[in-house]
C-alpha cells in the first residue's frame, strides 16, 4: 500500500493507494507530522510513499516517511 503527498503553497493532499486504486484521500492546509502519524495508524498497511512539495520545509515529513516506511 502506498501514500502519495503533495504539499503545495495553499492545499496540502494525501491519497492512500493499493494495487492501483485511490482508498482513501486526506486535504489540509498543512500536513503535520501528528497528521501523517494518524493517516499511518489508520493505514498500518502502508509500506511506501512519495513525497512532492513546491516548498523546501518538509524536512521533518520526509525524515518521518524513511523512518516509518520500507
Amino acid at each position: 500500500m502506498n501514500l502519495a503527498i503533495d504539499i503545495g503553497n495553499t492545499l496540502s493532499k494525501a491519497a492512500v493507494i493499493d494495487n492501483g486504486q485511490v482508498i482513501d484521500i486526506f486535504k489540509t492546509e498543512t500536513i503535520t507530522l501528528p497528521y501523517l502519524d494518524s493517516i499511518l495508524k489508520r493505514y498500518p498497511a502502508v509500506d511506501r510513499g512519495i513525497l512532492i512539495s513546491t516548498r523546501d520545509d518538509e524536512a521533518e515529513i520526509t525524515r518521518s516517511l524513511n523512518d516509518n516506511l520500507n
